[in-house]
């Protein structure tokens, strides 16, 4: 990080993400804190702070993924790399459609941390509310659980999976549809079925570079 990160920094090549001009400028109120806004609204997008440990920053981006229905999106990692900028985000899975969040050029999806594996549903499983109750979907702790059966597809925490598609059951619900990523070497198809968006999570990386010039100074709220 020997070059300095105020300036203008360009979205670069985001799927589904207008191109933008993001001016970063030091947080007078808080030290070592960072603010950045958009050039020339003077919207402000960006407020990230140094890491207690490890290196880069971290914080949380808004406004750029509100068309994605999420007004605030925590950075887990905002990584300075000369005249790129690495910025990790921790989303989650969009209820309408996202470019951004969809595609694998820009995003990973993950099952979100769980106690326990979470089962991926077939699409007659989730038609009715009477089958999810049936099959015990969104069941608390002590609740009987999904049964079990010889077909039934159980997935860990941290399981990468690939976005296919949305739908809404019967009862309004609505259900990600996703595929298991597996290794080609596992000569197997990857199941594929429906989860719930709070059983899954978005890893999405967003590139900055560092612009010649801005084309305007963004107004300081």
């Amino acid at each position: 990080m020997d070059q300095p990160i105020t300036g203008p920094w360009e979205i670069a090549d985001s799927v589904g993400l207008p191109g933008k001009t993001i001016e970063i400028r030091e947080d007078p109120g808080v030290k070592g804190a960072l603010v950045g806004a958009l050039v020339p609204e003077g919207t402000q997008v960006l407020s990230i702070t140094p890491k207690k440990e490890g290196i880069g920053y971290q914080g949380e981006v808004s406004v750029l993924l509100k068309s994605c229905g999420q007004d605030r999106v925590t950075i887990s990692d905002f990584l300075p790399l000369g005249d790129r900028i690495i910025v990790r985000l921790d989303a989650k899975p969009p209820l309408v459609a996202c470019p951004f969040l969809e595609s694998a050029e820009t995003a990973r999806w993950f099952v979100a941390p769980s106690s326990a594996p979470v089962r991926l549903m077939g699409l007659g499983e989730i038609a009715s509310e009477k089958g999810r109750e049936q099959m015990g979907i969104g069941s608390q702790p002590g609740q009987p659980s999904s049964p079990v059966t010889a077909d039934t597809v159980l997935l860990e925490s941290g399981s990468e999976m690939k976005f296919a598609g949305r739908t809404r059951s019967l009862d309004g619900a609505i259900w990600i549809e996703v595929e298991a990523r597996l290794s080609p070497a596992a000569g197997i198809e990857p199941p594929r079925g429906f989860l719930l968006p709070d059983q899954l999570r978005v890893a999405a990386t967003l590139t900055l570079t560092r612009a010649p010039s801005a084309t305007g100074t963004a107004t300081k709220p």
